[in-house]
This record gives C-alpha cells, structure tokens and sequence, in this order.
C-alpha cells in the first residue's frame, strides 16, 4: 500500500472487523483461529496455495512470508479458523474468497 489514502481505508477496514469482535482471553480463543503472528496458509480465489505470518505493518516483509494485518488480505484473514472462507469486497466493488486452509497460532499453539 501507498500513500495515506491507503493506510487509512485499510484502519477503517481494521476498525470495522475489530468493532464486530468479541474481546476474550487468549486461551479462549480455539488455536485454529487468524490472529496476530498466526501463521496462516490460505487461497485467494481457488488459486495456489500461499502461506503467510501475520503481522503489524512495521514488520511487514512480503519476501519472508510477513503479511501486515492492514492489506486487504491480511484484514479479510484475521479471525478466520481452518476450514472457513469469506468473500471479501474491496471498496472498488470486487470481490474475492479466501479460504484458510490451515493455522499455526503464535506461541506454536497448533
């Protein structure tokens, strides 16, 4: 992403996820679930597989698999568990499915 244009539709897409979240504990949360230093494999709309850790933008590092949780993919996979899919749509008004196919939590809760 570039320009503060697009950091700052990518926080409101954040926020709007977060506002519909349900805050617990940590060892509440099923070890199957996207969340931040998950690492995650995935397809985006059928295509190859693609495996990625989720991050805060500062650690952002595409080459190394460093997803940041403000790109669309990255918000689109946040709460989502193994086996789950969500369509997600971009503010242009296209859509995509991305499917978790499996999740490593941080700490190495499988």
């Amino acid at each position: 992403m570039t320009g503060s244009g697009h950091t700052a539709e990518a926080a409101d897409d954040l926020n709007y996820e977060l506002d519909r979240a349900k805050v617990v504990g940590d060892e509440l949360v099923p070890a199957d679930t996207v969340r931040m230093g998950s690492t995650v494999t995935f397809r985006q709309d059928g295509g190859e597989r693609r495996t990625v850790t989720l991050v805060y933008p500062e650690h952002a590092d595409p080459d190394s698999g460093k997803l940041s949780v403000l790109t669309p993919i990255g918000t689109a996979l946040l709460g989502l568990r193994a086996g789950q899919s969500l369509r997600w749509v971009f503010r242009d008004g296209s859509a995509s499915l991305v499917s978790v196919l499996s999740v490593t939590a941080n700490g190495g809760r499988r």
